[in-house]
């Protein structure tokens, strides 16, 4: 027993040091310039992990605008108008081509397609899983559009599409109610500016960051529980002790 109580406050001081640093990283997550209107574009991700972001109009306009793939380890495979049937046939090619040519121990696929073909759920969800087994993957919702400017899409069917893919997976950050949350700007009503791109970039790297602190610090009470497991059995075979 008094090992175990131990091993108990051990456990929680880590889990209160994981906690504490987590919600560092997760404050503030849109940062002002110079108290500007324009948001300054964060770089948190892992150096040692390359990234894909996978998308269509919406990620073009998002590294047209912000640049993300001039980071050695951030890639796009984007094209405007596209969406599932695109992906199978070119998107992935391009994927297997970024990994190739680019030697990285561990990638990351941030997927974040759908907004043009909201149909093609099905399809996407067994996409999703089928790039779960090759890839850290993280879905990035479908985001919110301006109603009264657009006639292609509405946010019910959006809000559907993002629960319904969402529903059984690990990795999501849902930029669709973060955008609510703060606001947006578009003037065609699907496409955003650059202030709302930015909010979106930031929002999505600082959520998965926190998701691989998450999953490191995992790992690390795995292998304490394993490790103290192990001390147990040792003492109790030790001959140290008198039976």
């Amino acid at each position: 027993m008094r090992n175990l109580s131990y091993k108990n406050k051990f456990l929680k001081t880590l889990i209160g040091i994981c906690t504490v640093f987590t919600l560092f990283l997760s404050t503030n997550t849109k940062i002002l310039a110079n108290e500007s209107e324009t948001p300054e574009v964060k770089n948190v991700l892992n150096e040692s992990t390359g990234y894909i972001f996978i998308g269509d109009s919406r990620t073009v306009g998002m590294n047209d605008y912000l640049k993300i793939d001039d980071n050695d380890n951030i890639f796009t495979v984007a094209k405007v108008g596209k969406g599932y049937n695109w992906f199978l046939s070119e998107g992935y090619k391009e994927v297997e081509k970024i990994r190739k040519e680019n030697d990285y121990k561990n990638w990351t696929y941030v997927f974040n397609l759908g907004v043009n073909d909201l149909w093609n759920i099905s399809e996407y969800k067994y996409l999703i899983n089928s790039l779960k087994n090759e890839a850290n993957l993280v879905f990035v919702s479908v985001n919110p559009v301006i109603e009264s400017k657009v006639q292609t899409v509405d946010n019910k069917t959006i809000e559907e599409f993002n629960e319904d893919i969402s529903f059984k997976l690990d990795n999501c950050v849902d930029t669709y109610s973060y955008l609510n949350e703060i606001g947006f700007d578009s003037k065609d009503g699907l496409h955003y500016t650059k202030e709302t791109y930015t909010d979106i970039y930031n929002y999505e790297v600082v959520e998965i960051r926190k998701m691989e602190i998450d999953s490191f610090y995992q790992k690390i009470d795995e292998n304490i529980l394993t490790y103290m497991w192990n001390i147990k059995k040792s003492w109790k075979n030790s001959s140290f002790f008198v039976r």
